[in-house]
């Protein structure tokens, strides 16, 4: 014990000369200071100053006798080493691992609508006597009431806003060109008087579930299914 603390005030000593040491980084064994080929006197003072609790030190640097715990023993061991003492050696504890956990999220897509439903939507909501059937034709558009001429009016069929981004009614493949789904969200820009107005005119919109189920279909390349 008596020892250590001689060699405690000996390290002390060097105080003069590494005045203001900076924390810690995370170095070799025995080297919480400097960056030489082997430690030095101010890792020695660094340590101890470490044991006393003035500063931080990670065991894996400063715990040079790997016994669990960082005292005047270490800084001691650092500066025999430093002085190139015969038969001592340092001994730090592995520097602990870190494990990084990556999370991933899934995203989940609207369910793709058939031809069948939307159809059978638009025939309820869209093919009222003055709007899309034979007898309205509203924008140039009809039979939305038959399964196979409704196809027909919808997919590659020219929009009422021709030479426009959105000239096509469904554009397979890209629902935001595809002229019915600005209509169905009320997002069109027509020049024509119906053209901005949002679908359908004379009913409540559709929930944007069902919406984004037309989406889905168009992005699928509006089967008709």
């Amino acid at each position: 014990m008596k020892n250590l603390l001689v060699a405690g005030t000996a390290v002390l000593a060097l105080s003069v000369m590494t005045a203001g040491l900076a924390n810690a980084a995370n170095g070799d064994c025995g080297q919480p200071q400097s960056n030489g080929s082997k430690p030095n006197t101010s890792d020695a003072l660094y340590t101890l100053r470490a044991a006393v609790g003035a500063l931080a030190c990670p065991m894996w640097v400063c715990n040079v006798d790997n016994n669990g715990s960082i005292n005047a023993g270490d800084a001691l061991r650092i500066l025999k080493f430093a002085v190139g003492q015969q038969g001592v050696v340092l001994d730090c504890p592995d520097e602990p691992t870190t494990t990084t956990t990556t999370t991933s999220s899934t995203t989940t897509l609207p369910a793709a609508l058939t031809w069948t439903q939307i159809q059978e939507i638009f025939e309820t909501t869209c093919a009222g006597p003055l709007c899309h059937t034979q007898g309205g034709n509203q924008g140039g558009m009809s039979d939305l009431d038959d399964y196979d001429k409704g196809y027909t009016e919808t997919v590659n069929a020219d929009s009422e806003c021709v030479g426009t981004a959105t000239d096509k009614r469904v554009l397979p493949g890209d629902a935001d060109a595809s002229f019915l789904i600005h209509k169905l969200e009320g997002t069109a820009d027509c020049k024509s008087e119906v053209g901005s107005y949002q679908m359908p005119m004379l009913a409540d919109p559709l929930d944007q579930e069902v919406i984004d189920g037309i989406r889905a279909w168009i992005e699928g390349g509006a089967p008709k299914n």
